[in-house]
C-alpha cells in the first residue's frame, strides 16, 4: 500500500510534464491543513480543468518561483499553495492554514493584518530598497509606479 505521498506523486506524473500538486492536496502535503477531499488537485499547463479519475486538474502555467519539490513530489510552493487555497476553501479554512505553526507564520499574519499587500508593486530592487527605507524610518509609504499628469513616476 502506498503512502499518501506515493498517490500524490502518481497523480502528478499522470498529468505529464509541468504538472504539480496544488490547491487542497498541496496544503495537505505541506501540512498547512488536512484535506478530506477524495480527488487529488493537480495544476498543469495542459490540464483539462475538470475532475476525472480521482484527479481535479487546474489548467494554468506557473512561474518558476511557484513550483518546487517536497518529499520527491513536484508541488506548488507554500506561498502559491495559499493563493490557490484562497480560491477553493471557505474563509475559516484559509485562516487556519495561514495560522499553521510553521516558521514565518507570525510574519505572514502580520503582513496580512497590515492590509496593504499588493498596494506597492515594484519593478526593481532599487524601488524595493526605497520602500524599505520608508518603512524603517516610519515615513509615509509613497505610491509606486503611479500615474501623475499622464506620466508614470517611480514614486509619488
Amino acid at each position: 500500500m502506498l503512502r499518501p505521498a506515493g498517490y500524490r506523486l502518481a497523480a502528478v506524473l499522470a498529468c505529464g510534464a509541468g504538472a504539480v500538486l496544488s490547491h487542497r492536496s498541496a496544503a495537505a502535503h505541506w501540512a498547512l491543513r488536512p484535506s478530506a477531499a477524495t480527488a487529488i488537485d493537480i495544476t498543469s499547463p495542459k490540464g483539462a480543468g475538470r475532475t476525472r479519475d480521482g484527479l481535479r486538474v487546474h489548467r494554468t502555467s506557473l512561474d518558476q518561483w511557484e513550483r518546487t519539490e517536497h518529499d520527491a513530489v513536484p508541488i506548488t510552493t507554500p506561498a502559491r499553495t495559499l493563493l490557490d487555497l484562497a480560491e477553493v476553501v471557505p474563509r475559516r479554512s484559509l485562516a487556519r492554514a495561514v495560522h499553521a505553526h510553521r516558521h514565518g507564520a507570525v510574519r505572514l499574519r502580520a503582513l496580512l493584518a497590515d492590509g496593504r499587500i499588493g498596494d506597492a508593486l515594484t519593478r526593481s530592487e532599487p524601488e524595493e530598497r526605497v520602500l524599505a527605507i520608508c518603512e524603517r524610518h516610519r515615513l509615509p509609504r509613497p505610491l509606486v509606479n503611479a500615474r501623475v499628469a499622464g506620466l508614470e513616476v517611480d514614486f509619488y
